[in-house]
């Protein structure tokens, strides 16, 4: 998990003038002074809750951290849209469906037609991107993640949207004893040698032989369709990892991780000399070849994130989802939380705990990530 957020990052927002400068570069305009007076409170509230949830109780915590999200959220909104605070939607977006009796991890949300979620959405999906390595050069491929008009209707619970935050996989592996639905790989880097493109896949589950090896491969391939296009190149396992080289190079008909097609080294399997064409395969567009990613939005480390009934949700998203439903359960049932937390039955039912550990791991990662984000769809500009 991250180290705490600096939060002078913020506080440097909160000035009018420099949040007029840095939206001057970021959009290309300059906000007129009430519209950055307005976006510098709501970022000044949301710290405000934020840092306020850091010191309470986690009887309360998630509250607590959801307001700052929406002053947050609004912020971006502003940000982007140069509307005032005044004309910004009033609902949520989101509605709670019927939870009664429902475990926490198999509480939902229904996203609606409109409101801060759709706004704060589609602020936040322009700004997801490859980075791509060209020698000393960095490079922002645009992948934007889903439009909110794809999303009205669906119904998501608490436990699909933890299985898709970065940094959580371990905890959410030990808690229901089955893999996350997110996955680091490494930046992308254009290969001048072979003419190609790679990046690699780290699997926190270890093969231990060719047949283990290619389970993990269709496991993965499975979870992300995207990587059918992509040939492994390389396999090695260490530490209970598995780290997967791949590259835009086309796969084989026949025999793919087969003998012929790769063979064993000391760290695990590699392939045999390329035969093949090559040509361009470095111009080729990303943009087809792969799904949208995170990190970008806290140039942190980049995760294959799988899709949710075919529509890709943002880190940002994700974070704002899940606390809207811990959020619900603190205003609407806090016995049901406090017994929780607390680990104390209710007559004969037992305590509802299992999932608190991961839900407290992924209270520790907004309150770090999330602000840090918001930086980052103000300060930048849209790749």
């Amino acid at each position: 998990m991250s180290t705490v957020f600096d939060w002078y990052h913020i506080k440097f927002l909160e000035s009018v003038e420099n949040l007029k400068s840095t939206l001057s570069r970021s959009r290309g305009r300059t906000p007129n002074t009430n519209l950055a007076y307005e976006i510098a409170v709501c970022l000044q509230h949301g710290r405000a809750f934020f840092e306020s949830a850091r010191n309470s109780s986690l009887d309360i915590q998630p509250l607590i951290v959801f307001y700052g999200m929406m002053n947050f959220a609004k912020a971006v909104i502003m940000a982007a849209s140069f509307e005032r605070l005044a004309a910004l939607p009033r609902s949520h977006g989101l509605r709670e469906p019927s939870n009664d009796g429902a475990r926490i991890e198999n509480l939902a949300l229904i996203i609606d037609e409109k409101g801060t979620l759709q706004r704060f959405n589609d602020a936040v999906r322009l700004h997801e991107a490859l980075l791509v390595h060209d020698g000393p050069n960095l490079q922002k491929v645009s992948l934007p993640t889903s439009e909110s008009t794809g999303l009205e209707g669906k119904r998501v619970p608490l436990k699909e949207i933890l299985a898709r935050i970065p940094d959580l996989e371990a905890m959410y592996q030990r808690t229901f004893g089955e893999s996350a639905m997110v996955v680091g790989c490494s930046h992308f880097e254009v290969n001048d040698y072979a003419d190609n493109i790679k990046f690699g896949i780290h699997f926190d589950e270890q093969f231990k032989d060719r047949e283990s090896m290619k389970s993990i491969v269709r496991k993965l391939r499975s979870m992300y369709p995207v990587l059918e296009r992509w040939r492994l190149v390389r396999a090695s396992y260490a530490g209970g990892f598995t780290a997967l080289d791949m590259t835009n190079d086309p796969r084989p008909k026949l025999g793919e991780m087969e003998p012929d097609d790769m063979e064993e080294d000391p760290y695990g399997y590699r392939i045999r000399e390329f035969v093949g064409e090559r040509a361009d395969r470095r111009h080729v567009n990303l943009t087809e070849l792969m799904q949208p990613v995170s990190g970008n939005l806290r140039n942190g480390a980049t995760n294959l994130i799988a899709n949710y009934e075919g529509s890709y949700l943002s880190e940002a998203v994700l974070y704002y989802l899940g606390m809207f439903v811990l959020s619900s359960l603190v205003r609407y049932k806090p016995s049901s939380w406090t017994s929780s937390i607390s680990r104390r039955t209710i007559g004969q039912q037992l305590s509802d705990d299992k999932p608190i550990a991961l839900v407290e791991l992924f209270l520790e990662g907004a309150l770090t990530n999330f602000p840090a984000m918001i930086v980052n769809c103000i300060r930048d500009p849209i790749p």
